[in-house]
């Protein structure tokens, strides 16, 4: 892959630029490369929905352009229908350059995971991990024994009946999530990584105090501080956050680095 501007993308779901204001001295990395880098707020378009959000993202089209607008889509026979990658016309990875291999780690709309030329482990909207369509290409979960029992899609939502389940239930699976993303990235001959974290926007939901918050955040940077280090021990870098031959890109559905 040399000549190639190796590229990692992080998408962490519900954070906002108010919020790494406010809990600043927990995400020193965060911060790190906001400074050294560029970021702006995003204009989200309407409606204000993570499947909307992340189609535009994903296509780089206006919502009445790409036609996910919720959840579902209800179709001719008026049936109820949960969105998928199917629906979706195409990815910006698909229009990448053909030097490059791509990692998907539960980016949103990537249910049933879409043929790529690269890897994927699809996103929450799979049943499992080993669920028919929940990776690609068919022998990758071979690959990640015994690491991925312990991967989850997503939050167990019944978990969360209190603060402490609900920090060891979010701690846990970013842990996990990065341990397979930094294992992958060593062992395959990939240049854009994508990788994308839905636990705060989960936590938000229920659990908004600080001190839930702020343990979540801090598992957040370290885990974005570890992949950064992996993907420049891999290209073999200096340890900069900001490299000529590489490329990070921070995204939430509020914000972009």
């Amino acid at each position: 892959m040399s000549g190639s501007t190796a590229v990692l993308m992080i998408g962490i779901d519900g954070l906002s630029l108010d919020t790494l204001t406010r809990y600043k001295r927990y995400v020193k990395t965060l911060n790190k490369l906001m400074k050294q880098g560029f970021y702006s707020v995003v204009k989200s378009p309407k409606p204000l929905l993570t499947s909307t959000i992340n189609a535009t993202i994903l296509t780089g089209l206006k919502p009445e352009r790409h036609c996910i607008f919720d959840f579902v889509n209800i179709t001719k026979n008026y049936e109820f229908k949960l969105i998928s990658s199917i629906d979706v016309p195409y990815y910006f990875w698909d229009l990448l350059p053909s030097e490059y291999k791509v990692l998907l780690i539960n980016v949103p709309l990537t249910y049933p995971a879409p043929v790529v030329r690269g890897y994927v482990i699809s996103d929450f909207m799979a049943p499992s991990i080993y669920s028919r369509g929940a990776y690609y290409p068919m022998n990758l979960l071979q690959r990640l024994e015994p690491l991925i029992s312990k991967y989850k899609v997503d939050l167990d939502i019944t978990d969360l009946s209190s603060p402490l389940k609900a920090i060891n239930e979010a701690l846990t699976s970013i842990n996990v999530r990065t341990e397979i993303a930094k294992y992958l990235i060593e062992i395959l001959d990939v240049n854009f990584v994508y990788v994308y974290f839905q636990e705060l926007d989960r936590i938000l939901h229920y659990y908004p105090q600080s001190s839930v918050l702020i343990r979540v955040l801090k598992a957040l940077d370290n885990a974005v501080c570890s992949l950064i280090k992996t993907f420049e021990r891999i290209f073999n870098n200096l340890s900069s956050l900001t490299l000529k031959n590489t490329r990070y890109f921070l995204r939430s559905d509020r914000m972009v680095g």
